[in-house]
């Protein structure tokens, strides 16, 4: 007699409905970043966008997406792009959008001395926390 084997039903598995709040935790770190991001004064930030062309992705969005890529080891804008697509923390953190790899490649270069600026606040805030040592050891 042959062996009976486990096999997987791809149609049905393309019928699943996964609902973000039921996936992610609520300690995870990507509602950490979300939550600390809310805390910042990003008046510079907004301060610095002019008032033509198409509406901008808005900072806190970009920021959380470099904050919680360098928190998780991924610094290339496409690869940020790529997880916007595949990773569901990511997925959580655009808000379902998918900001290019120029649009985030541009908003580091243009204001990177407010991003290093937050980047050294999140770390305090992260360390008052207690998140900090959790924070370190995913990067190592």
């Amino acid at each position: 007699m042959p062996r009976k084997f486990i096999t997987a039903d791809y149609d049905a598995t393309l019928e699943i409905t996964i609902r973000l709040g039921d996936v992610i935790p609520p300690n995870h770190l990507a509602f950490f970043i979300l939550d600390v991001i809310a805390l910042l004064d990003l008046g510079a930030i907004y301060a610095r966008y002019g008032s033509r062309g198409a509406p901008p992705y808005a900072p806190e969005i970009l920021l959380a997406l470099l904050f919680y890529g360098y928190a998780t080891g991924i610094f290339s804008s496409r690869q940020i792009e790529q997880a916007t697509y595949e990773a569901l923390p990511f997925i959580l953190i655009a808000g379902g959008m998918h900001p290019d790899h120029d649009t985030i490649a541009h908003f580091r270069q243009n204001f990177l001395p407010e991003i290093e600026e937050l980047f050294v606040q999140i770390l305090l805030i992260a360390d008052e926390a207690g998140v900090l040592k959790l924070w370190l050891d995913l990067v190592k």
